[in-house]
């Protein structure tokens, strides 16, 4: 899982906890709250839904225990001050940290797609964006139909969003 395409820690880590837990039917907060040392196990499930927040020793224990390496563990530490900062500043600072990281490692992605998987960054080169584009109508055009096909039948709704944006100016 490339961490580099999150930019909210805490969806990196539900992220983690569900392919893990597909893994492993006995991966679960309780054990991964033990490989990090910490003393409750419902600590990492309030970070993950927002009730708490890390510090810095619990950020250092978590990217131990997740074998982050060196730039993915400065990554993961830089992502949860950003998206904890509630001061505008501090927000910047971060979030220029987080781009110098990303344009460190281009050309050094390595993809892999996950379920549900809200949003991923990636470098390419010009002459590929307007093939990118065509087959991201294609796609569209292949969900309109398959909706098309349903009569009427439909009982829930869902919303999809598909757009690639520069992530850089």
């Amino acid at each position: 899982m490339n961490i580099f395409s999150f930019t909210d820690y805490r969806k990196y880590l539900k992220a983690y906890y569900a392919m893990e837990k597909a893994r492993s039917r006995h991966f679960s907060f309780r054990y991964l709250a033990r490989i990090c040392g910490f003393g409750s196990s419902g600590f990492l499930k309030m970070v993950m839904e927002g009730q708490r927040n890390l510090s810095p020793s619990s950020i250092n224990k978590l990217t131990k225990a997740l074998k982050l390496n060196e730039k993915e563990a400065v990554y993961f530490e830089t992502l949860t001050f950003f998206n904890q900062s509630d001061a505008k500043k501090d927000k910047e600072l971060y979030l220029e940290r987080l781009s110098h990281l990303k344009a460190s490692m281009k050309g050094k992605e390595k993809f892999a797609l996950f379920d549900e998987a809200p949003s991923f960054s990636f470098s390419i080169s010009k002459k590929n964006v307007e093939e990118i584009k065509a087959k991201i109508k294609n796609f569209r055009e292949e969900i309109v139909s398959l909706v098309n096909q349903e009569n009427g039948n439909n009982s829930d709704a869902y919303q999809l969003n598909v757009l690639l944006l520069p992530a850089t100016p």
